[in-house]
């Protein structure tokens, strides 16, 4: 199938870099993965009254073409055995700070082996404040 120029770039940059920094045992169980896709912040967004952090970007590539690029890359570097091992996902949409750069992070963890477990770790990081 067909895909962008754009697409594929961001998905070689993201593998590249997973390659390099990678320095562990590929995961072949289920995983959890956390994406923040944080693009250059537009002009519009550097007025005196609009906030130094991160702003939410609510524009294309949305979070679910984001996050397949980042599980194929991740797959492709040997990172992850297939993609089909996330089993929870959650990417964040956003601009940069005022004066920060564009980048990807991704935070990649074994998933507990019972869902529950899973469950109640997502909702007591909600409760902390650590996950939007």
């Amino acid at each position: 199938s067909y895909m962008p120029k754009g697409t594929v770039d961001f998905e070689r940059r993201i593998e590249w870099y997973a390659r390099n920094k990678w320095h562990k045992e590929v995961y072949s169980d289920p995983v959890m993965i956390t994406v923040l896709a944080i693009k250059t912040r537009p002009k519009r967004l550097y007025r005196k009254k609009d906030i130094e952090g991160l702003v939410w970007r609510p524009h294309k590539p949305d979070g679910s073409n984001t996050l397949k690029a980042v599980e194929d890359a991740l797959q492709n570097a040997g990172v992850i055995r297939n993609d089909i091992q996330v089993v929870h996902s959650k990417t964040l949409n956003l601009f940069t700070e005022k004066n920060g750069p564009p980048r990807v992070e991704v935070w990649l963890e074994k998933a507990p082996v019972a869902a529950d477990t899973c469950v109640q770790i997502i909702r007591r990081r909600i409760e902390e404040g650590k996950l939007p």
